[in-house]
């Protein structure tokens, strides 16, 4: 009887410790959720400092096995990008697009990626990365942005054409996006440059030709 006793006490002793843990790691589990979820909510609100701070906060105190480590660096970058700090924003993408088994968030790091060095003025730079996601993650939510920063560094780079033609293409494949609009309107201003430039060569002959 006693020997019986004994192992329901051990038996008990045991699903009381294995509920504790349970719990325990249910918690944590919890905290550092709410911990990634604030962060974000102040991102999504426009509050970029206090953001920062709690994903620097977030990044310190979970390890680096959390599955939101590299979503919370993405968040990380895009703060210093609209902080225009944008060298640490560069560094916080290159982190998601060095992830050793992936982050499953490639795409969007080479986008923001693409979009600092687009703000930092190097067109040049930044087509790189936008051509990066349309030729490896056509199927990406983003591929019609990425299309049409594609367009800008083009117009930035003085290819009016070129421009012209990425425009074009966001018009075409997302007729119902916001971005379509914007897109209608940049063609626009393409040939008006393009139909200035032509008008301006066409003066400059004339002016060659009478002066000769």
């Amino acid at each position: 009887m006693i020997k019986s006793s004994l192992k329901f006490q051990i038996s008990k002793l045991f699903l009381l410790l294995f509920i504790f843990s349970y719990v325990s790691v249910f918690a944590a589990d919890t905290l550092e959720e709410n911990d990634f979820l604030f962060a974000k909510r102040a991102f999504s609100d426009g509050f970029y400092d206090l953001a920062k701070e709690r994903l620097e906060n977030f990044l310190s105190i979970y390890p680096q096995s959390t599955p939101r480590i590299y979503e919370a660096h993405l968040l990380l970058g895009r703060c210093f990008y609209y902080q225009n700090n944008l060298t640490r924003a560069i560094h916080e993408f290159d982190i998601v697009l060095n992830a050793r088994d992936g982050s499953g968030l490639e795409d969007e790091a080479l986008y923001w990626t693409g979009e600092t060095y687009l703000k930092s003025q190097d067109p040049k730079r930044a087509l790189e990365y936008y051509e990066k996601i349309i030729a490896g993650f056509p199927s990406s939510k983003i591929l019609g942005y990425a299309v049409y920063s594609k367009g800008w560094c083009y117009y930035k780079l003085g290819l009016l054409e070129e421009a012209i033609r990425a425009f074009k293409e966001v018009v075409s494949g997302y007729p119902f996006d916001k971005i379509a609009i914007e897109a209608q309107f940049r063609i626009g201003e393409c040939e008006y440059l393009l139909r200035y430039i032509e008008w301006q060569d066409a003066t400059l002959s004339s002016v060659t030709i009478i002066q000769a």
